[in-house]
């Protein structure tokens, strides 16, 4: 028998396709299963991972009184397989939201993010927007919070749609954006970490670990959300520039987009030195940066 899920749809010439799925347990954990196939790593073909495997898991974790863990356990199609965690105390002291996931979406009209007829029994479907592929690529970032805690989009700018779904022990919302680009196959996505405050050598980090983990308000996750679209879409610059290097537009995009990529690896490895950290574990420094696309 298929078991309950919630799915977060967008829609495409009035016809669904599959963000994410979650199954809620007895106790109230959640797991989130991304309709993902999306590829990582490597600039070149054969150095590209294929996730087959995507999963974020929102624990109780009864073990603490204040915070929540976030598993997140990705797996490719050549078989190697990646986990991390993180933690935050948005839940259970409702001390704002949280931003779990960021992600920039590949072409997602395709049969692969269809729902099958199997996937529509016992199902909930929310919606979040619409947008047409062929001229604009879906950005969206999932934050968690407490029941009782929802996002209050006239407090944070430059946010176009706000969809979310209440659960019996957390809320999930969406932030979705639509940029004026056409999708392509490829599509990045980042998950925030944190670390344990004991794990940090320096003073400083110690007190940016604990900072981490707290939950944000509207204008913060804003600026949270707009780093993190930007740092995805620079990402894509990169994969547009190296799909280009045996055409005759090579240059003039290495020309157009390098300027850009540039600054943005300045300002992330400034951060990353900062606190002593390997840039690619705190990617958490998304929200000091300046933006470096509209």
């Amino acid at each position: 028998m298929p078991r309950n899920r919630t799915r977060f749809c967008v829609l495409i010439d009035n016809s669904a396709s599959m963000l994410f799925s979650v199954i809620e347990s007895s106790s109230g954990a959640l797991t989130i299963e991304v309709k993902s196939s999306e590829m990582n790593g490597g600039e070149t073909g054969e150095d590209r991972l294929v996730r087959k495997y995507d999963k974020i898991q929102l624990h109780l974790t009864k073990s603490s009184t204040t915070l929540n863990g976030i598993h997140s356990t990705f797996e490719a199609e050549n078989g190697s397989k990646s986990e991390c965690m993180a933690y935050t105390d948005a839940v259970k002291t409702k001390s704002g939201l949280y931003l779990v996931q960021a992600r920039q979406c590949p072409n997602l009209n395709r049969d692969y993010f269809k729902p099958q007829d199997t996937d529509r029994a016992s199902t909930k479907i929310v919606p979040v927007g619409n947008y047409n592929p062929e001229i604009q690529t879906l950005h969206y970032a999932l934050l968690v919070s407490h029941p009782e805690r929802s996002f209050d989009a006239s407090k944070a700018s430059q946010i176009q749609s706000v969809s979310s779904y209440v659960f019996s022990q957390f809320r999930l919302t969406v932030i979705a954006s639509a940029a004026n680009n056409p999708s392509t196959d490829f599509g990045s996505s980042i998950k925030f970490l944190t670390a344990p405050a004991e794990a940090a050598t320096k003073d400083s980090a110690k007190e940016l670990f604990k900072r981490q983990q707290y939950g944000r308000n509207e204008a913060q996750c804003a600026r949270d959300v707009a780093a993190a679209f930007n740092w995805n879409s620079a990402y894509q610059l990169k994969n547009i520039i190296n799909n280009m290097r045996k055409t005759e537009f090579y240059q003039q995009a290495v020309d157009l987009f390098t300027p850009r990529l540039r600054w943005y690896r300045q300002q992330y490895d400034r951060y990353a030195q900062d606190i002593g950290q390997d840039p690619l574990l705190v990617l958490c420094a998304l929200p000091s940066m300046h933006p470096i696309s509209q």
